[in-house]
């Protein structure tokens, strides 16, 4: 139940304007919008695992300082783990739950009282991609060799049948 204003206590319609048209514009109350000196965040493992395919969490949670930033973003809450957790520029991902889901926007952030924080490799090494190197004819073993159709019909080998190898 909302108390009346006392007489002493009444506004300008200057200042009750102001705040109507707050209202009507969602604008937030003053000092809502303040930026934490905190966050708490839980350190993840960088794989999930397990049947659910969840991250483990490896520590307890810790209280990572924040009063550095002016606003709470996923770049600077990244840049804040790396530098509490001592880690490389760009290797702190930001989780929407336990189950996963990296987040690409703060509004993809469930509850965003803790964040689930997985250390991967550094931006610099995931751009390389590792791949096998590709396989030459000349190093590759007898019974690797693509099969002739000759072979798959006297039974010397049990490849299927390819639309290169048909008789």
């Amino acid at each position: 139940m909302k108390r009346r204003r006392l007489t002493a206590e009444k506004e300008s319609w200057e200042e009750f304007e102001k705040r109507v048209g707050n209202k009507r514009n969602n604008a937030k109350k003053p000092g809502a919008g303040k930026v934490p000196s905190y966050i708490l965040v839980q350190r993840m493992s960088s794989t999930a695992s397990g049947r659910l395919k969840k991250y483990e969490p490896l520590d307890t949670r810790d209280f990572v300082p924040f009063k550095d930033y002016e606003e709470l973003n996923l770049e600077n809450i990244k840049e804040a783990c790396e530098r509490f957790y001592n880690a490389p520029a760009g290797s702190c991902d930001l989780l929407a739950s336990d189950r996963g889901s990296s987040c690409s926007k703060f509004e993809q952030i469930k509850g965003r009282k803790v964040f689930f924080i997985p250390f991967l490799e550094p931006k610099e090494n995931a751009d390389r991609t590792f791949r096998a190197p590709e396989a030459s004819l000349e190093h590759t073993p007898s019974h690797e060799l693509p099969v002739t159709a000759e072979e798959f019909k006297n039974g010397t080998c049990y490849a299927p049948v390819t639309e290169d190898h048909q008789a």
